[in-house]
């Protein structure tokens, strides 16, 4: 931030533009369903037959509504399950925003 350049201002931009054009965008949630958050994750350590990198990605639902997503190819070969946590991290941060807006979620995601 003290020495921003023209990459980051084009980024800014971006994100600007992506903002603008979603404002009337939203989750809709239902008051006779109930509101679960729930997980799921995918890892394939086999990689891909071309660079034999793994894939990792996670989802997160509140209700209906999907609210989390990632998905990438790791930069090097994965040597151990480690980079799976990243899921686990995702879910205490949700966790702890729902708890911040006084929407507690108990049990296993």
């Amino acid at each position: 931030m003290q020495q921003p350049t023209k990459p980051h201002l084009d980024c800014i931009r971006r994100i600007l533009r992506y903002v603008k054009a979603t404002q009337n965008y939203g989750l809709f949630y239902r008051a006779d369903l109930d509101i679960r958050l729930e997980g799921y994750t995918y890892a394939n350590w086999d990689g891909s037959q071309t660079d034999r990198r793994s894939m990792n990605g996670y989802m997160f639902t509140l209700g209906i509504a999907a609210i989390s997503w990632s998905s990438k190819e790791q930069a090097t070969d994965a040597l151990s399950s480690t980079e799976a946590a990243i899921a686990t991290c995702e879910e205490v941060c949700i966790r702890r925003l729902l708890a911040d807006l006084g929407q507690y979620t108990d049990g296993a995601v």
